[in-house]
């Protein structure tokens, strides 16, 4: 049903977990003969209360898994490599399988990597930050085309996906770039790049040598044991002692390979490095055309210099920006932007609040009920309500176009983090 489901909404995945998303269950209960232990292995959420307690539902990347699994076709993929076709009876057409996979995994089924059929054209959006960007609980802002280019955080709940937070990439971007620039035009470059990575390169050698050796000792050991264990006459006892033996040195075996320097790292690092001789050795053109840059070398140069970029929404009317440099003489630069307060659709509580307060009392007193609105959009929303002020109010606090967009939690913030108000221009601190 995943798959016809798939095809039917002409590979539509977002429409797909919001189908399932809005099921009790997927897949039922299993019955009570079947063995724990495979119940065990079943890596799928189980439903813990109410009704359909018991039964299972999968989260996004369980559905991506079903989707591109070749089990399903008959395929087995071995832990150790390759691949073995026709291996068993297929559940699921041929045909079916392959306009999934094409448009949900990341690797082909050679193991290739390949890009999605239907996930490529947010790649090319030029937005400088997009592989760095994130909120300050770790979600990921995402760079789309709508409204001429927008950073949106989508933070992901099972299937679901909610966009907490959208941008512009012209503001942050810009933002960004300033400082940036201004970080190049006071820094020397990457001088001794060549004897870095020469130095990194002779390290990772010796650490990979010495790593090889243990793994190679371990192996040897496993293989001593076998043989013991197949000897015949073993006493079971032995067997037992040698059998945890067995189990502790794959353990052991198992943790020296995960330490084993990973060459995408390292080629990564490397890379790093060589990007940063690249903006030394360019430095003066580098400030003057930096837009005619490829968009690759652009992001290039960025992840060679920052860690991540913390993007926040502590109040409707700013955004805090933090830049976290890898270089450690860097400090963390925090841009503070002003931005058209929030758009969120008023509440009936509000809008009972706006009808009574409005009429009579002071703009102070209203922006204090009111703590998430403004004073242009407290005055918008009550033409659109039919509730007029009355002339003879005088305000004890003068609602300026200087601060007419800003909310009592816009200007609490502003206090609170010594910002001035009369400009709407980037403020920087560190």
């Amino acid at each position: 049903w995943l798959y016809r489901r798939f095809l039917e909404l002409d590979g539509n995945f977002a429409q797909l977990c919001r189908e399932v998303e809005a099921m009790p269950y997927l897949f039922p209960a299993f019955e009570d003969w079947v063995d724990k232990k495979t119940v065990s292995r079943f890596h799928m959420k189980q439903i813990i209360d109410g009704s359909y307690k018991g039964n299972y539902k999968p989260v996004g990347n369980g559905l991506r898994s079903i989707l591109s699994n070749p089990t399903y076709i008959g395929w087995w993929l071995p832990i150790d490599g390759g691949v073995i076709e026709q291996n068993h009876e297929p559940i699921i057409d041929e045909v079916l399988f392959t306009y999934a996979h094409k448009r949900i995994s990341t690797h082909d089924l050679n193991g290739q990597r390949q890009k999605p059929a239907r996930t490529a054209v947010h790649n090319e959006v030029p937005a400088v930050l997009k592989k760095v960007l994130y909120d300050e609980n770790g979600n990921r802002y995402y760079a789309g085309r709508p409204h001429g280019g927008l950073y949106r955080c989508i933070k992901y709940k099972g299937m679901r996906s909610d966009t907490l937070c959208s941008v512009p990439i012209r503001t942050i971007d810009g933002a960004f770039l300033e400082k940036f620039f201004e970080r190049l035009q006071e820094w020397k470059g990457g001088e001794d790049w060549e004897e870095k990575v020469a130095r990194k390169l002779e390290e990772e050698e010796t650490r990979e040598a010495l790593i090889t050796k243990q793994i190679k000792e371990a192996e040897l050991k496993l293989a001593e044991i076998t043989d013991t264990v197949n000897t015949p006459g073993c006493p079971k006892s032995m067997k037992a002692e040698l059998f945890q033996q067995y189990e502790g040195l794959e353990q052991k075996k198992a943790a020296l390979e995960k330490e084993l320097p990973s060459s995408r790292k390292a080629e990564e690092e490397q890379d790093e490095d060589e990007a940063l001789f690249q903006i030394g050795t360019i430095l003066p053109r580098l400030l003057t055309k930096w837009d005619g840059l490829p968009l690759k070398e652009r992001l290039r140069f960025v992840g060679a210099l920052v860690q991540h970029v913390i993007l926040s929404h502590p109040s409707p009317g700013w955004l805090k920006m933090e830049i976290v440099w890898k270089r450690l003489d860097w400090q963390t630069d925090i841009a503070f932007i002003r931005r058209k307060g929030s758009g969120e659709r008023w509440t009936m509580d509000e809008e009972v609040l706006l009808r009574t307060l409005y009429p009579t009392e002071d703009a102070r007193d209203i922006l204090r009920a009111l703590p998430k609105r403004n004073w242009r959009a407290i005055k918008l929303k009550a033409i659109e309500l039919g509730v007029r002020r009355s002339l003879a109010v005088k305000n004890s606090l003068m609602v300026s176009s200087d601060v007419a967009d800003l909310s009592f939690e816009d200007i609490a913030y502003a206090v609170e983090n010594s910002l001035v108000l009369s400009t709407k221009n980037l403020q920087w601190s560190n």
